[in-house]
């Protein structure tokens, strides 16, 4: 059964992601999102405002990067029941809720998680391809399932990116430097130069093989 979906429900979900992470982040990025509305972050859509920002996102990102994994065929918006759009100014960023489709609360939480991504990360890593999305997704689904073991046992219930979920486990497995520094990358780029070095995000992701 969908969820019934509100920007109340959302608003929660995303000062809970923020407030687990912000020591993370970037001072202005802190500052820029805290004074923004639900409404400014999230948008909740209909089957047909959904897909034409969907395609518009699928066609210049997701449908190259994802190649290696859907074998260049198209994915339909019915398909994909949230996004987070594909710029690297955070302060123009959106996350698309398609109405009546989704059935987890916890996608509030992981599309959060995108949404405060270093643009290092997302898009430019993830536009790589190959492997990158895969990795992306680990590391997106790890940070969502960390901090609350509710929101934790919400996505394993619904088997969210399970088994990327499960690489990246086993790749960071007790070492809480390397689970510091990936954390330190994804929200600030810290150990990055100014221009992404997909070598040096390569080199932290490595273990992460699908």
């Amino acid at each position: 059964m969908a969820l019934t979906l509100s920007y109340a429900d959302a608003e929660t979900a995303f000062k809970e992601v923020l407030t687990q992470y912000f020591p993370y982040l970037p001072d202005h990025v802190v500052g820029l999102v805290k004074k923004k509305p639900a409404t400014d972050i999230y948008v909740i859509c209909d089957a047909a405002k959904y897909k034409s920002f969907f395609d518009i996102t699928w066609n210049r990102t997701f449908k190259k990067a994802n190649a290696a994994i859907f074998a260049g065929r198209d994915v339909p918006a019915s398909d994909v029941p949230a996004f987070t759009t594909d710029v690297a100014d955070i302060s123009t960023r959106k996350i698309y809720l398609q109405d009546g489709v989704i059935e987890s609360w916890g996608t509030y939480y992981h599309e959060a998680v995108h949404y405060l991504q270093h643009r290092d990360l997302y898009p430019i890593y993830y536009s790589v391809g190959g492997a990158a999305p895969f990795q992306m997704e680990g590391l997106t689904e790890y940070l969502t399932r960390y901090f609350s073991t509710r929101v934790a046992k919400e996505r394993a219930k619904w088997g969210n990116y399970n088994p990327n979920f499960t690489r990246m486990k086993s790749w960071i497995g007790s070492d809480l430097k390397r689970e510091g520094d990936l954390f330190a990358m994804n929200f600030a780029g810290t150990g990055l130069p100014t221009t992404a070095s997909n070598a040096a995000i390569v080199n932290m992701l490595q273990g992460v093989i699908p």
